[in-house]
């Protein structure tokens, strides 16, 4: 670790590694929701045609099944030399993009491929995931470690507001799918570019031997887990965002092209209205935690963020859209709910940063790419649950004669129960994990 701070806006690694978290949120934001739109077109026809759960399996799936693989190898080699390898690898899945695309004509089986191609963009990005957040505590001091995690999930949210609205504006707006997925390509190209500026690091455990336990969740690891039980909670409660989170997303795309009638593209600008509130949400918990573990900063924001999800949930009258199918609409209009996603975005900001800031600072340092590894399996465990969530609750309202938007209620109940329970206490980030 740095012993000297040294000014974020002149260091080249800092930027090098924003600059590539960045754009790769941004493009697997593009070709996931390309592929989402895609399946929402399906659910425009038929309410109980949507995909779109299984696609979150589908990208969720390898961060259940790699995590812990990607966290012994973020400890055993150079995280800067994985950062650049995964981000070749990205270059090659948005090239098998580009062929599904090329190759094959729009059906079933082309989205079934599709889906394939977004379980690989998955697998890239848990490989990417433990060597990127692993590595800034080998860098910064862990004093500064609220602020620089601030800076990067603000830019990972700004990236998911562009990549959210660039898929929808470019579906719409281009003449075929393989023109946006060759944008998809030169967006990991120039990731690939960026990741070089980072500063070489040595392995944080070069002798480490793999076991096959490192497949999940390595001995060490458990242990260090039930030595410091508030890294557990921690990570716990980070899995009832991302499930929270899982169940949202396909919802907004829901909410925004079968209730309220939008196209693609204004779609993705009313879904990265979420994306806005998190960016600020993200930059003010950095703010407020300085160098400190804030329990109440957690607890007050999942309230927050459970009042929002509830009044998104409430449900309205009825309406016929254009293809003559009755649809339930949502208690509030298009506006309002624009303002409600934007104020739980910030919320959900709030609820996630210090989580994990303390994950990364408080896990002992030779551990610290295993343990970005088990957060990474955790916490993609609840979004695999997530995406069976959204396919059965839809199936249910659909049945019921409700709309999408009821399913925000049941993810309210889940963050309700989270703010009543969380039992971690404010705490310093220089001391040990205790």
């Amino acid at each position: 670790m740095s012993s000297a701070p040294r000014p974020l806006l002149t260091d080249r690694t800092f930027w090098g590694l924003l600059l590539t978290q960045f754009l790769g949120a941004f493009n697997d934001n593009v070709y996931k929701f390309l592929v989402m739109f895609l399946c929402t077109d399906r659910k425009r026809l038929n309410p109980l045609d949507d995909w779109q759960g299984i696609a979150l399996v589908a990208f969720a799936s390898p961060f259940v099944l790699f995590s812990g693989i990607s966290g012994f190898v973020g400890d055993r080699y150079s995280k800067s030399g994985i950062i650049v390898f995964s981000k070749v690898l990205e270059i090659v899945v948005m090239l098998a993009g580009l062929l599904v695309f090329w190759l094959v004509e729009p059906s079933k089986l082309q989205l079934a491929l599709l889906m394939g191609v977004l379980f690989l963009m998955g697998a890239q990005s848990t490989l990417f995931g433990p060597a990127k957040y692993g590595i800034l505590p080998e860098l910064y001091p862990r004093d500064r470690l609220p602020v620089i995690n601030g800076w990067f999930l603000m830019t990972t949210f700004i990236a998911i507001i562009g990549g959210v609205a660039a898929a929808g504006m470019l579906k719409d707006a281009l003449p075929d799918l393989i023109s946006v997925q060759w944008i998809c390509v030169a967006i990991a190209v120039v990731g690939t570019l960026t990741s070089l500026l980072v500063q070489r690091l040595p392995a944080a455990d070069a002798n480490l031997k793999f076991s096959p336990t490192a497949l999940f969740i390595d001995p060490e690891t458990r242990d260090a887990l039930k030595l410091f039980p508030s890294l557990k909670t921690a990570l716990i409660y980070s899995s009832v965002f991302w499930f929270v989170g899982g169940v949202f997303q396909p919802a907004v795309n829901a909410v925004g092209t079968t209730q309220f009638g939008l196209s693609d593209s204004a779609t993705g600008q009313f879904a990265a209205t979420t994306a806005i509130g998190i960016a600020i949400g993200s930059a003010l918990a950095g703010k407020i935690s300085q160098s400190r573990f804030r329990a109440g900063l957690v607890r007050g924001a999942a309230f927050g963020l459970m009042v929002c999800l509830a009044v998104l949930g409430i449900p309205g009258g009825q309406t016929v859209n254009s293809s003559d199918v009755i649809v339930r609409m949502p208690l509030v209009n298009l506006t309002a709910a624009g303002a409600l996603l934007t104020v739980a975005g910030l919320f959900a900001g709030l609820y996630a940063v210090p989580l994990q800031v303390y994950l990364q600072a408080m896990a002992p340092e030779h551990l610290k790419g295993r343990m970005i590894g088990a957060m990474n399996l955790i916490n993609w465990i609840g979004i695999v649950i997530s995406g069976v969530f959204y396919e059965l609750g839809t199936i249910l309202l659909v049945r019921l004669g409700l709309g999408t938007n009821v399913i925000f209620s049941g993810i309210a109940v889940v963050i309700l129960v989270a703010a009543m329970t969380f039992p971690m206490q404010d705490q310093s980030l220089s001391s040990e994990a205790s």
